[in-house]
């Protein structure tokens, strides 16, 4: 049996929860209807910024909805071929590119000799090419190459360019009266020494698809074929037990 004493102690337990916190009845309510209210409110919250968000973007696709309604284009043209660009070639060859015009071996001081090469062009590009020849390699021992003068006849020859004809059997030379470059008389290029030749397009010989004339013509019909005869004649004091070697080059520039 408790006495009253120990039941005001009870009553006091009744009222205060652990920690002596009061917990009365009403607070003990009031609490959860609080925590429902701020979810309720966090809920509509975010329920607004969703909304907002939608609406902001369903007015963006409108948006671009109503700008593609007004978009108009012209092409050209409607339909293929489309408009189209393509460029020329320059395509130059010679009958004997695997065979050298001259292999001379022990000749005698004073020998001479011809022989005569096709140069064809079957560029594409309307307005032509310039055409240039000059030596890309030239070499020689105890200066024989000093000793050798080499020279170039542009013509014609009635051989057909596939064949070649290197004894210019059929050559007829053009009758040029105009010199094709600045060291030619005529139209036959001036007879050098095989180590004065030009070695650069630059410097070498200017060339036309008529002729060795001046003013340069464009080699620009497809084909276009000129004959070359090319001759040598080895000094009567040439050095013995010596070489000289000369690989020509034909260059087509495009214009």
């Amino acid at each position: 049996m408790m006495s009253s004493e120990g039941k005001s102690n009870d009553g006091a337990a009744s009222e205060y929860g652990v920690g002596g916190t009061r917990a009365t009845g009403v607070e003990v309510a009031e609490k959860p209807r609080t925590r429902n209210w701020i979810a309720r409110a966090y809920r509509s919250d975010k329920r607004i910024f969703i909304s907002v968000v939608l609406l902001f973007l369903l007015s963006s696709v409108g948006l671009v909805v109503s700008y593609a309604n007004l978009t108009s284009t012209a092409t050209n043209p409607n339909s293929g071929p489309y408009n189209s660009f393509s460029t020329g070639t320059v395509t130059i060859s010679d009958n004997e590119a695997t065979t050298a015009l001259f292999t001379v071996s022990n000749a005698d001081p004073g020998a001479s000799g011809s022989a005569c090469i096709g140069v064809q062009y079957t560029g594409t590009i309307t307005n032509g090419s310039h055409v240039y020849l000059y030596a890309a390699n030239v070499s020689s021992t105890n200066s024989l190459g000093n000793d050798i003068t080499f020279a170039a006849q542009d013509g014609t020859d009635s051989a057909a360019f596939a064949t070649g004809d290197t004894s210019c059997a059929t050559f007829t030379p053009n009758a040029d009266t105009t010199a094709a470059s600045h060291a030619t008389t005529g139209n036959a290029i001036t007879a050098l020494a095989i180590s004065s030749w030009p070695i650069l397009d630059s410097t070498g010989y200017s060339l036309s698809d008529t002729g060795s004339g001046a003013p340069v013509q464009l080699w620009s019909t497809n084909p276009t074929t000129v004959w070359y005869m090319f001759s040598y004649v080895i000094s009567g004091t040439a050095p013995g037990g010596s070489t000289a070697n000369i690989q020509l080059t034909w260059e087509a520039d495009g214009q």
